[in-house]
């Protein structure tokens, strides 16, 4: 705020008398740096699945019977099937995956906002929740509620 100030102040120095103004600055850099956040959890759940994909298919190729003749038991092919497993994880969980980012994304969202103290909405577009009750409508089992005692969590 202050290089903003020093630098931008003999630009347009009504701007920065008026208090609004300053206040507006303050709230889109604090807006920024939520986008960042949001892009960094949502990155983090991805990830996750990736991880989750990866124990999958290792499980997975474990059941294939290995053959003396490919020469599968050699350490250097050990290393480059881990390598493959999490190239292809990492590529299935960033076309869509089994589905899980986007739960783990929505739980993050609602217990960063948690807290912060914010009212918690619903990530998805199908659900439109806040803290009390969600709106006609939408599905109550997905909306964090007050009334149960179980504040930020998904009820059954």
């Amino acid at each position: 705020m202050e290089y903003f100030m020093e630098h931008c102040s003999s630009v347009n120095s009504l701007l920065l008398l008026q208090p609004s103004c300053v206040d507006t600055i303050k709230a889109l850099r604090q807006q920024e740096g939520t986008k960042k956040d949001d892009l960094a959890l949502k990155k983090a759940s991805q990830d996750f699945e990736s991880v989750l994909i990866n124990f999958v298919v290792s499980s997975l190729w474990k059941t294939i019977q290995k053959s003396d003749l490919s020469g599968e038991n050699d350490g250097g092919m050990e290393t480059y099937t881990e390598i493959m497993h999490a190239t292809l994880s990492q590529d299935i969980a960033s076309k869509g995956g089994l589905g899980v980012a986007p739960l783990i994304y929505e739980q993050l969202i609602r217990n960063k906002a948690l807290a912060e103290g914010a009212p918690v909405l619903s990530v998805r577009k199908d659900v439109a929740c806040t803290q009390g009750s969600p709106r006609k409508g939408t599905d109550s089992a997905l909306c964090c509620t007050e009334e149960k005692g179980l504040k930020g969590v998904v009820q059954p």
